[in-house]
């Protein structure tokens, strides 16, 4: 080994030499295990000796000098499907696309406001080239000590090319090989990608949009997680027997599965090989507010307490309010409101939603002869009463107050309705009942606002 490598380049808790030889010694054992278990039962001493004969063989393959050489062939850059570390592949659009890669690894994007590759806490990496190459693919995401080795190749680390041979030519070139990996080169597009004209002064650029492999890998890989891991298993069945479990788990509704590559996944990328070419597409529609039972409120007074009320979300919520309020009753009542705002608050977001499928119902419905709706209750719940066209009586009318004096009024009298049921004494409030009104008033104001910019 030459003796000249920065000491500094990397803690010794790992080498680099440690770490390309295990990463080689399990590929070895990989190969070697099924020969190995037919010499075990073998008796016919011809067939041995064959079977010997390729144990040798491997052996010789995985001597670090012989692998090195070998992986080095698939990323020379005069073959055409020479080996490329990307994060963003272009086979996915389409399978004879003839287009390079991105290899993003320093995203410019930081906003928490658009999820992509700059949302992801490790650093992804994928590959596409040659399918007899791909197993090099590990050997560049290997850490020591928790650096990846193709970060490594990428600040060309002394100890890494002392890892590589003895011989200083031969690490040099060896280095270069392994290197063009990295090396994306000039990027060129396809006519079989995507394209988007985007606007530029009096002019355009024309962008090709190129498919997130890694973000992609790494959703699939949190969602098999959240639907088939063990513990998951384990709470699915006993919820199938009705049984408790300390904690729940998340169900995602109309997911669809995506196929890349059919029989031969590698060809779009390593990662899509692993996961079989399958990725999961989360519904992207916008919200069915209207749902089958939302018809016009007709020969009723008061929409909250006949029609809100008799929503089945609505009194679990309820009910769950009235649960913690017992639970922790002998708290101060700043405490048991705290604990029991999560339940005022889904109340309330029932109440945003009972609003948005009434104002779904054609504009103007509230006009029927049977509508027996006050004048605040018709311009809260029907999209055809918009103050500027109505007439002077409905111009100087505080819905919002008079609503929220009706969801207060509601919420008294079912909280003593229900609370005498459950045999719990202890009453609302004068400062429960500002509460209640205070963020009824907020959520109904800020539907106001949104109807005034419909």
């Amino acid at each position: 080994m030459r003796d000249d490598p920065d000491k500094d380049s990397l803690p010794k808790d790992e080498t680099v030499s440690g770490v390309i030889e295990a990463f080689l010694l399990e590929k070895k054992e990989k190969e070697l295990k099924p020969e190995k278990k037919k010499l075990e039962s073998e008796d016919d001493f011809e067939k041995r000796v064959k079977i010997l004969e390729k144990i040798d063989k491997i052996n010789e393959k995985f001597t670090l000098e012989n692998w090195l050489e070998n992986a080095a062939k698939g990323v020379e850059p005069d073959r055409l499907s020479s080996l490329r570390l990307v994060t963003h592949a272009p086979k996915y659009t389409h399978k004879d696309a003839k287009a390079t890669g991105v290899f993003l690894q320093n995203p410019l994007y930081s906003s928490d406001e658009l999820v992509g590759t700059h949302s992801l806490n490790e650093k992804p990496l994928d590959c596409m080239g040659n399918a007899a190459y791909l197993g090099t693919f590990p050997l560049y995401r290997s850490t020591v000590n928790g650096v990846p080795i193709y970060e490594l190749f990428m600040r060309k680390d002394p100890e890494l090319l002392n890892a590589l041979s003895d011989d200083p030519e031969k690490s040099e070139e060896l280095y270069k090989a392994f290197y063009q990996a990295l090396n994306i080169g000039e990027p060129y597009a396809d006519t079989l990608l995507k394209q988007l004209y985007f606007p530029v002064g009096y002019s355009y650029h024309l962008l090709t949009p190129l498919y997130p492999s890694v973000v992609v890998h790494y959703v699939h890989r949190c969602m098999s997680d959240i639907r088939f891991s063990k513990e998951i298993k384990e709470i699915r069945d006993l919820k199938s027997k009705n049984k408790p479990h300390s904690c729940g788990y998340r169900y995602y509704p109309d997911l669809a599965l995506q196929g890349v590559g059919g029989s031969k996944p590698q060809n779009a990328s390593q990662l899509n090989s692993q996961r079989g070419g399958q990725g999961y597409l989360l519904p992207s529609l916008p919200p069915k507010w209207v749902s089958k039972d939302t018809k016009p409120i007709l020969y009723i007074e008061d929409p909250i307490e006949k029609v809100f009320s008799k929503r089945k979300d609505v009194w679990s919520q309820f009910k769950g309010y009235l649960r913690i309020l017992k639970r922790y009753e002998d708290r101060t009542n700043l405490e048991i409101r705290e604990m029991s705002s999560k339940y005022r608050e889904a109340l309330l977001d029932e109440l945003t939603l009972f609003t948005f499928e009434m104002r779904q119902l054609e504009p103007g419905w509230s006009n029927d002869e049977n509508c027996r709706l006050n004048q605040s209750f018709r311009l809260w719940l029907d999209s055809g009463m918009e103050v500027g066209n109505l007439d002077e009586e409905y111009q100087n009318i505080d819905w919002v107050e008079d609503v929220a004096t009706a969801y207060v009024k509601w919420f008294t009298r079912t909280f003593d309705k229900e609370a005498k049921k459950a045999k719990y004494e202890k009453p609302l409030g004068d400062e429960d009942i500002v509460q209640v009104r205070k963020e009824a008033a907020e959520v109904l104001k800020d539907l106001a606002r949104g109807f005034d910019n419909e």
